[in-house]
Protein backbone atom coordinates (compact mmCIF):
# COMPACT_ATOMS: atom_id res chain seq x y z
CA UNK A 1 0.00 0.00 0.00
CA UNK A 2 3.02 2.39 -0.12
CA UNK A 3 2.14 5.61 -1.78
CA UNK A 4 4.73 8.29 -1.36
CA UNK A 5 8.39 7.50 -0.75
CA UNK A 6 11.86 7.91 -2.55
CA UNK A 7 11.11 8.43 -6.35
CA UNK A 8 14.82 8.01 -7.04
CA UNK A 9 14.87 4.33 -5.08
CA UNK A 10 13.19 2.25 -7.73
CA UNK A 11 11.70 -1.30 -6.56
CA UNK A 12 14.06 -4.23 -6.76
CA UNK A 13 14.86 -4.60 -10.34
CA UNK A 14 14.94 -8.58 -9.64
CA UNK A 15 11.12 -8.39 -9.22
CA UNK A 16 10.56 -6.01 -12.24
CA UNK A 17 12.06 -8.29 -13.99
CA UNK A 18 10.19 -11.37 -12.78
CA UNK A 19 6.87 -9.30 -13.52
CA UNK A 20 8.04 -7.92 -16.93
CA UNK A 21 8.93 -11.99 -17.74
CA UNK A 22 5.38 -12.63 -17.26
CA UNK A 23 4.43 -10.40 -19.29
CA UNK A 24 6.16 -11.18 -22.16
CA UNK A 25 4.77 -14.73 -22.05
CA UNK A 26 1.01 -14.32 -20.95
CA UNK A 27 0.36 -10.37 -21.72
CA UNK A 28 -0.66 -10.43 -17.74
CA UNK A 29 -0.40 -6.87 -17.75
CA UNK A 30 -2.18 -6.04 -14.47
CA UNK A 31 -0.53 -9.20 -12.66
CA UNK A 32 -0.02 -7.07 -9.39
CA UNK A 33 -3.42 -4.79 -9.63
CA UNK A 34 -5.73 -5.86 -7.25
CA UNK A 35 -9.19 -3.54 -7.21
CA UNK A 36 -9.23 -4.34 -3.56
CA UNK A 37 -6.29 -3.05 -2.53
CA UNK A 38 -5.82 0.32 -4.62
CA UNK A 39 -7.37 3.35 -3.40
CA UNK A 40 -10.06 5.31 -5.23
CA UNK A 41 -8.33 8.41 -6.69
CA UNK A 42 -9.96 10.26 -4.26
CA UNK A 43 -8.55 8.74 -1.43
CA UNK A 44 -5.27 8.47 -2.59
CA UNK A 45 -4.93 12.20 -2.43
CA UNK A 46 -6.63 13.15 0.53
CA UNK A 47 -3.86 10.66 2.38
CA UNK A 48 -0.97 12.37 0.04
CA UNK A 49 -1.97 16.03 0.79
CA UNK A 50 -3.06 15.27 4.60
CA UNK A 51 -0.76 12.40 6.15
CA UNK A 52 1.99 12.10 3.92
CA UNK A 53 2.92 15.24 2.08
CA UNK A 54 1.40 18.07 3.33
CA UNK A 55 2.89 20.85 1.95
CA UNK A 56 2.17 19.36 -1.73
CA UNK A 57 -0.95 21.21 -1.19
CA UNK A 58 0.66 24.85 -0.72
CA UNK A 59 2.68 23.95 -3.60
CA UNK A 60 -0.01 22.93 -6.53
CA UNK A 61 -2.60 25.74 -5.20
CA UNK A 62 -3.16 27.57 -8.07
CA UNK A 63 -0.93 26.08 -10.36
CA UNK A 64 -2.00 25.16 -14.28
CA UNK A 65 -1.88 21.41 -15.08
CA UNK A 66 -2.91 20.46 -18.71
CA UNK A 67 -4.68 16.65 -18.83
CA UNK A 68 -5.05 15.29 -22.05
CA UNK A 69 -7.04 12.50 -23.21
CA UNK A 70 -10.29 13.52 -21.05
CA UNK A 71 -12.44 11.31 -23.81
CA UNK A 72 -15.65 11.03 -21.68
CA UNK A 73 -16.90 12.19 -17.90
CA UNK A 74 -15.94 9.49 -15.12
CA UNK A 75 -15.03 6.95 -17.91
CA UNK A 76 -11.32 7.44 -18.25
CA UNK A 77 -8.46 7.68 -16.20
CA UNK A 78 -7.59 11.32 -17.53
CA UNK A 79 -10.88 12.36 -15.96
CA UNK A 80 -10.54 11.26 -12.54
CA UNK A 81 -7.05 12.73 -12.84
CA UNK A 82 -8.11 16.25 -13.69
CA UNK A 83 -11.06 16.09 -11.31
CA UNK A 84 -8.66 15.73 -7.92
CA UNK A 85 -6.23 18.04 -8.76
CA UNK A 86 -9.25 21.14 -9.43
CA UNK A 87 -11.26 19.59 -6.38
CA UNK A 88 -8.40 18.52 -3.69
CA UNK A 89 -5.85 20.11 -4.57
CA UNK A 90 -6.98 23.94 -6.00
CA UNK A 91 -5.23 23.93 -9.35
CA UNK A 92 -6.28 25.07 -12.55
CA UNK A 93 -7.10 22.60 -15.40
CA UNK A 94 -7.10 22.64 -19.03
CA UNK A 95 -8.90 19.47 -20.21
CA UNK A 96 -7.69 18.41 -23.92
CA UNK A 97 -10.22 15.64 -25.39
CA UNK A 98 -11.04 14.45 -28.87
CA UNK A 99 -11.72 17.10 -31.86
CA UNK A 100 -14.38 15.20 -32.53
CA UNK A 101 -16.70 15.44 -29.31
CA UNK A 102 -17.21 18.93 -27.34
CA UNK A 103 -19.57 17.44 -25.52
CA UNK A 104 -17.40 14.99 -23.43
CA UNK A 105 -15.27 17.96 -22.43
CA UNK A 106 -17.74 20.00 -21.22
CA UNK A 107 -19.85 16.64 -19.78
CA UNK A 108 -16.35 16.29 -18.05
CA UNK A 109 -16.19 19.95 -16.97
CA UNK A 110 -20.08 19.96 -15.80
CA UNK A 111 -19.11 16.86 -13.31
CA UNK A 112 -16.16 18.17 -12.36
CA UNK A 113 -17.56 21.49 -10.94
CA UNK A 114 -20.41 19.78 -9.59
CA UNK A 115 -17.96 17.56 -7.27
CA UNK A 116 -16.26 21.00 -6.10
CA UNK A 117 -19.52 22.12 -5.47
CA UNK A 118 -20.25 18.78 -3.46
CA UNK A 119 -17.04 18.33 -1.14
CA UNK A 120 -17.16 21.90 -0.20
CA UNK A 121 -20.69 21.96 0.94
CA UNK A 122 -19.74 18.91 3.17
CA UNK A 123 -17.06 20.08 4.30
CA UNK A 124 -18.78 23.66 5.26
CA UNK A 125 -17.19 25.71 3.05
CA UNK A 126 -19.66 26.17 0.30
CA UNK A 127 -18.45 30.37 -0.38
CA UNK A 128 -15.27 30.12 -0.63
CA UNK A 129 -12.59 33.30 0.06
CA UNK A 130 -10.99 33.51 -2.86
CA UNK A 131 -11.62 32.73 -6.53
CA UNK A 132 -12.47 29.27 -8.02
CA UNK A 133 -10.20 27.12 -10.12
CA UNK A 134 -10.53 27.47 -13.47
CA UNK A 135 -11.35 24.69 -15.86
CA UNK A 136 -10.58 25.38 -19.83
CA UNK A 137 -11.35 23.25 -22.61
CA UNK A 138 -9.25 22.44 -25.86
CA UNK A 139 -9.72 19.81 -28.49
CA UNK A 140 -7.02 17.55 -29.71
CA UNK A 141 -7.32 14.63 -31.93
CA UNK A 142 -4.26 12.38 -31.30
CA UNK A 143 -4.73 11.27 -34.84
CA UNK A 144 -3.40 14.31 -36.43
CA UNK A 145 0.06 16.45 -35.92
CA UNK A 146 -2.06 19.11 -37.39
CA UNK A 147 -4.61 19.03 -34.79
CA UNK A 148 -1.50 18.37 -31.86
CA UNK A 149 -0.12 21.74 -32.87
CA UNK A 150 -3.49 24.05 -33.03
CA UNK A 151 -4.12 22.39 -29.52
CA UNK A 152 -0.82 23.78 -28.13
CA UNK A 153 -1.23 26.97 -29.72
CA UNK A 154 -4.68 27.15 -28.19
CA UNK A 155 -3.11 26.17 -24.93
CA UNK A 156 -0.11 28.70 -24.85
CA UNK A 157 -2.80 31.16 -25.17
CA UNK A 158 -4.41 30.32 -21.87
CA UNK A 159 -1.53 30.03 -19.94
CA UNK A 160 -0.48 33.33 -21.58
CA UNK A 161 -4.00 34.57 -20.38
CA UNK A 162 -4.41 33.56 -17.08
CA UNK A 163 -0.74 31.94 -16.00
CA UNK A 164 2.09 34.65 -17.43
CA UNK A 165 2.67 31.87 -20.29
CA UNK A 166 3.30 29.02 -17.47
CA UNK A 167 2.37 25.75 -17.04
CA UNK A 168 3.09 23.61 -14.46
CA UNK A 169 2.24 20.21 -15.15
CA UNK A 170 1.33 18.27 -18.66
CA UNK A 171 -0.22 15.22 -17.97
CA UNK A 172 -0.47 13.03 -21.33
CA UNK A 173 -3.04 10.40 -20.61
CA UNK A 174 -4.53 9.43 -24.42
CA UNK A 175 -3.75 6.30 -24.98
CA UNK A 176 -5.48 4.23 -27.81
CA UNK A 177 -5.21 0.82 -28.97
CA UNK A 178 -6.37 -0.73 -32.80
CA UNK A 179 -6.13 -3.65 -33.27
CA UNK A 180 -6.77 -3.26 -36.84
CA UNK A 181 -3.94 -1.16 -39.03
CA UNK A 182 -4.82 2.13 -39.25
CA UNK A 183 -2.28 5.37 -40.17
CA UNK A 184 -3.05 8.65 -38.76
CA UNK A 185 -3.43 11.88 -41.01
CA UNK A 186 0.22 11.93 -41.97
CA UNK A 187 0.32 7.96 -42.44
CA UNK A 188 1.78 6.71 -39.93
CA UNK A 189 0.65 3.34 -37.76
CA UNK A 190 -1.49 4.67 -35.99
CA UNK A 191 -0.92 2.84 -32.88
CA UNK A 192 2.85 4.59 -33.00
CA UNK A 193 1.30 7.33 -34.03
CA UNK A 194 -1.29 8.89 -31.66
CA UNK A 195 0.24 7.17 -28.24
CA UNK A 196 3.87 8.21 -29.41
CA UNK A 197 4.71 10.70 -31.80
CA UNK A 198 1.03 12.61 -30.86
CA UNK A 199 2.17 13.28 -26.84
CA UNK A 200 5.86 13.48 -26.87
CA UNK A 201 5.17 16.73 -29.91
CA UNK A 202 2.54 18.34 -27.17
CA UNK A 203 5.16 18.46 -24.82
CA UNK A 204 8.32 19.52 -27.03
CA UNK A 205 5.47 22.21 -27.97
CA UNK A 206 4.51 22.96 -24.86
CA UNK A 207 8.26 22.94 -23.32
CA UNK A 208 8.65 26.73 -23.25
CA UNK A 209 5.92 27.29 -20.70
CA UNK A 210 6.94 24.72 -18.73
CA UNK A 211 10.24 25.80 -18.73
CA UNK A 212 8.86 28.96 -17.97
CA UNK A 213 7.35 27.65 -14.61
CA UNK A 214 10.17 26.42 -13.22
CA UNK A 215 11.68 27.45 -9.74
CA UNK A 216 14.89 27.20 -7.98
CA UNK A 217 12.45 24.67 -5.30
CA UNK A 218 10.01 23.55 -8.07
CA UNK A 219 10.25 21.92 -11.08
CA UNK A 220 7.44 21.63 -13.64
CA UNK A 221 5.92 17.92 -14.60
CA UNK A 222 5.95 16.37 -17.44
CA UNK A 223 3.93 12.96 -17.38
CA UNK A 224 3.71 10.53 -20.15
CA UNK A 225 1.60 7.58 -19.84
CA UNK A 226 3.55 4.80 -19.93
CA UNK A 227 2.53 0.74 -19.81
CA UNK A 228 3.98 -2.26 -18.08
CA UNK A 229 4.00 -3.73 -21.42
CA UNK A 230 6.50 -1.51 -22.45
CA UNK A 231 8.85 -4.77 -22.23
CA UNK A 232 7.61 -6.31 -25.07
CA UNK A 233 8.04 -3.08 -27.34
CA UNK A 234 11.50 -3.40 -26.64
CA UNK A 235 12.35 -4.15 -29.65
CA UNK A 236 11.14 -1.20 -31.17
CA UNK A 237 13.37 0.10 -34.61
CA UNK A 238 13.46 3.82 -34.72
CA UNK A 239 15.67 3.54 -37.91
CA UNK A 240 12.45 1.49 -39.87
CA UNK A 241 10.34 4.32 -38.10
CA UNK A 242 12.51 6.50 -39.54
CA UNK A 243 12.24 4.68 -43.50
CA UNK A 244 8.74 3.62 -43.15
CA UNK A 245 6.24 5.52 -40.66
CA UNK A 246 3.66 3.26 -42.17
CA UNK A 247 5.18 0.42 -40.05
CA UNK A 248 5.72 2.19 -37.31
CA UNK A 249 8.96 0.80 -36.23
CA UNK A 250 7.64 -2.42 -35.53
CA UNK A 251 9.85 -5.68 -36.85
CA UNK A 252 10.22 -6.40 -40.99
CA UNK A 253 6.58 -8.59 -41.87
CA UNK A 254 4.77 -6.83 -39.27
CA UNK A 255 2.82 -4.86 -41.86
CA UNK A 256 1.85 -6.54 -45.01
CA UNK A 257 0.15 -6.05 -48.41
CA UNK A 258 -2.91 -8.34 -48.62
CA UNK A 259 -3.75 -7.35 -52.50
CA UNK A 260 -6.27 -4.24 -51.40
CA UNK A 261 -4.58 -2.69 -48.19
CA UNK A 262 -1.87 -2.84 -45.56
CA UNK A 263 -2.65 -5.10 -42.34
CA UNK A 264 -0.91 -6.51 -39.64
CA UNK A 265 0.51 -9.66 -40.03
CA UNK A 266 -0.78 -12.54 -37.90
CA UNK A 267 1.62 -13.33 -34.93
CA UNK A 268 3.58 -16.51 -35.51
CA UNK A 269 6.26 -16.10 -32.73
CA UNK A 270 6.71 -14.14 -29.23
CA UNK A 271 7.03 -11.48 -30.39
CA UNK A 272 3.39 -11.26 -32.08
CA UNK A 273 2.51 -8.46 -34.83
CA UNK A 274 -0.88 -7.64 -33.67
CA UNK A 275 -2.12 -3.85 -32.81
CA UNK A 276 -1.43 -4.25 -29.41
CA UNK A 277 2.62 -5.36 -29.51
CA UNK A 278 2.34 -1.83 -31.91
CA UNK A 279 1.20 0.03 -29.14
CA UNK A 280 3.78 -1.76 -26.21
CA UNK A 281 6.36 -0.50 -29.08
CA UNK A 282 4.97 2.79 -28.97
CA UNK A 283 4.98 2.61 -24.69
CA UNK A 284 8.78 1.61 -24.61
CA UNK A 285 9.57 4.52 -27.76
CA UNK A 286 7.85 7.17 -25.35
CA UNK A 287 9.55 6.05 -22.60
CA UNK A 288 13.34 5.72 -24.00
CA UNK A 289 12.08 9.48 -25.33
CA UNK A 290 11.04 11.03 -22.45
CA UNK A 291 14.67 9.16 -21.02
CA UNK A 292 16.58 11.62 -23.41
CA UNK A 293 14.31 14.40 -23.09
CA UNK A 294 15.24 14.41 -18.91
CA UNK A 295 18.89 14.24 -20.09
CA UNK A 296 18.33 17.51 -21.93
CA UNK A 297 15.64 19.34 -19.45
CA UNK A 298 17.07 19.15 -16.21
CA UNK A 299 14.77 21.69 -14.25
CA UNK A 300 11.95 19.76 -15.62
CA UNK A 301 10.98 16.42 -13.71
CA UNK A 302 9.79 13.64 -16.61
CA UNK A 303 7.95 11.05 -15.01
CA UNK A 304 6.46 8.05 -17.19
CA UNK A 305 3.40 6.24 -15.85
CA UNK A 306 2.09 3.04 -15.66
CA UNK A 307 -2.22 3.41 -15.05
CA UNK A 308 -2.26 -0.26 -14.66
CA UNK A 309 -6.00 -0.08 -16.46
CA UNK A 310 -5.92 -2.83 -18.68
CA UNK A 311 -6.22 -6.33 -17.33
CA UNK A 312 -5.76 -9.48 -19.38
CA UNK A 313 -6.28 -13.22 -18.42
CA UNK A 314 -3.17 -15.35 -19.21
CA UNK A 315 -3.28 -16.11 -22.59
CA UNK A 316 -0.57 -17.33 -24.68
CA UNK A 317 1.57 -14.54 -26.28
CA UNK A 318 -0.05 -12.67 -29.41
CA UNK A 319 -3.35 -13.85 -28.63
CA UNK A 320 -6.20 -10.99 -26.85
CA UNK A 321 -8.37 -12.84 -24.32
CA UNK A 322 -12.35 -13.60 -25.01
CA UNK A 323 -14.50 -11.09 -23.44
CA UNK A 324 -15.87 -13.75 -20.67
CA UNK A 325 -12.06 -14.19 -19.43
CA UNK A 326 -11.28 -10.78 -19.84
CA UNK A 327 -14.41 -9.83 -17.85
CA UNK A 328 -13.59 -12.55 -15.07
CA UNK A 329 -9.76 -11.29 -14.65
CA UNK A 330 -11.09 -7.75 -14.61
CA UNK A 331 -13.14 -8.63 -11.61
CA UNK A 332 -10.06 -9.80 -9.51
CA UNK A 333 -7.07 -7.83 -11.28
CA UNK A 334 -8.32 -4.93 -12.92
CA UNK A 335 -8.81 -1.07 -11.87
CA UNK A 336 -11.32 1.13 -12.04
CA UNK A 337 -10.77 4.63 -14.17
CA UNK A 338 -10.53 6.01 -10.48
CA UNK A 339 -7.92 3.74 -9.02
CA UNK A 340 -5.74 3.68 -12.07
CA UNK A 341 -5.28 7.80 -11.42
CA UNK A 342 -3.29 6.95 -8.52
CA UNK A 343 0.76 7.09 -10.07
CA UNK A 344 -0.58 10.12 -12.29
CA UNK A 345 -1.49 11.90 -9.28
CA UNK A 346 1.71 10.93 -7.25
CA UNK A 347 3.88 12.46 -10.32
CA UNK A 348 1.77 15.33 -10.40
CA UNK A 349 1.61 16.24 -6.72
CA UNK A 350 4.23 14.59 -4.52
CA UNK A 351 6.53 17.07 -3.79
CA UNK A 352 10.02 14.20 -3.78
CA UNK A 353 9.42 14.86 -7.90
CA UNK A 354 11.04 18.30 -7.23
CA UNK A 355 14.40 17.00 -6.34
CA UNK A 356 14.67 14.16 -9.17
CA UNK A 357 17.21 14.57 -12.30
CA UNK A 358 16.29 11.24 -14.61
CA UNK A 359 13.29 10.11 -16.02
CA UNK A 360 11.35 8.04 -13.36
CA UNK A 361 8.72 5.24 -13.88
CA UNK A 362 6.11 4.61 -11.73
CA UNK A 363 4.20 1.93 -11.72
CA UNK A 364 0.10 1.45 -11.13
CA UNK A 365 1.04 1.11 -7.46
CA UNK A 366 2.67 4.35 -7.62
CA UNK A 367 6.34 2.63 -6.38
CA UNK A 368 9.46 3.90 -8.80
CA UNK A 369 10.20 0.93 -11.14
CA UNK A 370 12.94 0.35 -13.50
CA UNK A 371 12.41 0.03 -16.97
CA UNK A 372 13.12 -2.61 -19.08
CA UNK A 373 16.04 -2.23 -21.51
CA UNK A 374 16.45 -2.13 -25.03
CA UNK A 375 16.71 -5.40 -26.92
CA UNK A 376 17.42 -3.54 -30.73
CA UNK A 377 20.66 -4.61 -31.71
CA UNK A 378 23.15 -1.50 -32.03
CA UNK A 379 24.57 -2.12 -36.12
CA UNK A 380 28.23 -0.83 -34.51
CA UNK A 381 28.41 -2.71 -31.61
CA UNK A 382 26.87 -6.18 -32.55
CA UNK A 383 25.20 -6.19 -28.99
CA UNK A 384 21.81 -4.53 -27.78
CA UNK A 385 22.11 -1.11 -27.40
CA UNK A 386 22.33 1.23 -24.13
CA UNK A 387 19.60 2.70 -23.04
CA UNK A 388 21.38 6.15 -22.70
CA UNK A 389 22.23 5.93 -26.48
CA UNK A 390 18.91 3.86 -27.95
CA UNK A 391 17.35 6.81 -25.83
CA UNK A 392 19.19 9.69 -28.02
CA UNK A 393 18.26 7.63 -30.93
CA UNK A 394 14.85 7.38 -30.50
CA UNK A 395 14.44 11.03 -29.56
CA UNK A 396 16.67 12.28 -32.39
CA UNK A 397 15.13 9.96 -35.50
CA UNK A 398 11.26 11.30 -33.89
CA UNK A 399 12.68 15.03 -33.76
CA UNK A 400 13.32 14.97 -37.58
CA UNK A 401 10.33 12.83 -38.40
CA UNK A 402 7.89 15.25 -36.68
CA UNK A 403 9.52 17.89 -38.08
CA UNK A 404 9.03 16.71 -41.13
CA UNK A 405 5.49 15.34 -41.05
CA UNK A 406 4.71 18.98 -39.54
CA UNK A 407 6.26 20.55 -42.35
CA UNK A 408 4.37 18.52 -44.86
CA UNK A 409 0.99 19.30 -43.08
CA UNK A 410 1.31 22.82 -42.96
CA UNK A 411 1.01 22.65 -38.94
CA UNK A 412 3.08 26.60 -38.97
CA UNK A 413 2.74 27.19 -34.83
CA UNK A 414 3.52 30.12 -33.11
CA UNK A 415 3.88 30.84 -29.00
CA UNK A 416 1.01 32.96 -28.92
CA UNK A 417 1.87 37.03 -27.60
CA UNK A 418 0.35 38.69 -25.29
CA UNK A 419 -1.25 41.73 -26.65
CA UNK A 420 -4.22 43.85 -26.69
CA UNK A 421 -5.75 43.29 -29.76
CA UNK A 422 -5.22 39.27 -29.45
CA UNK A 423 -8.14 37.97 -31.97
CA UNK A 424 -11.40 36.70 -30.63
CA UNK A 425 -12.32 33.46 -30.23
CA UNK A 426 -15.22 31.59 -29.64
CA UNK A 427 -16.41 30.31 -26.22
CA UNK A 428 -18.28 27.18 -25.20
CA UNK A 429 -21.34 27.47 -23.00
CA UNK A 430 -19.28 27.93 -19.91
CA UNK A 431 -18.66 31.50 -20.69
CA UNK A 432 -15.77 33.48 -18.64
CA UNK A 433 -17.03 35.24 -15.38
CA UNK A 434 -17.01 38.64 -14.75
CA UNK A 435 -14.69 40.07 -12.20
CA UNK A 436 -17.50 40.42 -9.94
CA UNK A 437 -19.42 37.44 -9.98
CA UNK A 438 -16.28 35.18 -10.07
CA UNK A 439 -15.45 35.23 -6.04
CA UNK A 440 -17.91 33.33 -4.78
CA UNK A 441 -20.09 30.28 -5.69
CA UNK A 442 -23.67 29.34 -5.24
CA UNK A 443 -25.24 26.08 -4.23
CA UNK A 444 -26.87 25.96 -7.20
CA UNK A 445 -24.75 23.75 -10.16
CA UNK A 446 -26.26 26.00 -13.14
CA UNK A 447 -25.24 29.04 -11.81
CA UNK A 448 -21.63 27.81 -10.87
CA UNK A 449 -21.28 26.60 -14.09
CA UNK A 450 -20.66 30.56 -14.80
CA UNK A 451 -18.97 31.22 -12.30
CA UNK A 452 -15.94 28.56 -13.51
CA UNK A 453 -14.02 29.46 -16.08
CA UNK A 454 -14.09 26.71 -19.33
CA UNK A 455 -13.10 27.85 -23.21
CA UNK A 456 -13.01 25.46 -25.79
CA UNK A 457 -11.07 27.00 -28.80
CA UNK A 458 -11.66 26.72 -32.32
CA UNK A 459 -9.37 29.30 -33.84
CA UNK A 460 -7.63 28.63 -37.06
CA UNK A 461 -4.01 27.55 -37.42
CA UNK A 462 -1.43 29.73 -38.02
CA UNK A 463 0.25 29.50 -40.89
CA UNK A 464 3.97 30.46 -40.63
CA UNK A 465 7.19 29.86 -41.82
CA UNK A 466 9.43 26.90 -39.90
CA UNK A 467 11.55 28.73 -37.31
CA UNK A 468 13.83 26.20 -35.28
CA UNK A 469 14.27 26.63 -31.76
CA UNK A 470 16.36 25.36 -28.98
CA UNK A 471 17.98 22.02 -29.61
CA UNK A 472 17.18 22.81 -33.17
CA UNK A 473 13.81 21.08 -33.22
CA UNK A 474 12.56 21.89 -37.03
CA UNK A 475 8.23 21.78 -35.30
CA UNK A 476 8.74 24.39 -32.19
CA UNK A 477 8.14 27.66 -33.76
CA UNK A 478 8.95 30.91 -31.85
Amino acid sequence: MTTSGNPSIPVDKALCEETYDLVRHHQTSSIVSNMLTFPSARKYVERLLQREAPIAAQQCYRQLAVVSGVTQSRGCTAYHVAEELVVAADMDVILVGPGNNSKSLLAAATDITEEFLKRKARAGSLVPTTEPPKIMCVRMNPNSLRSVSKAARDISKLAQKHHQGRVHALINLDGQVSEQYVTTEEGVDANVGRNYLAPRLLADLLLPLLRAAATDTFKPRLIQQASVGHCRGCHFDPHRLRKLPREGGAPEGTVVWNEYHWQYAVPSSEEGSTGLDQYYRSKFALMADTVALANEEPMLAAICVDPGVLSYATSPSGNTPSPRRASLSSRFVGLSHSQAARSALRAALDPAFNSIDTMQYLHCDGNAWSMAEPTLENPRTRQAYDMEEYAALVRDVADELCGQLVADKGCGWQQPQQSSDEEDVSESSFSESSADSSSSLDSSSAHAYNEWQCHSFHSSLLQTSLIPVGGGRPYAFQ
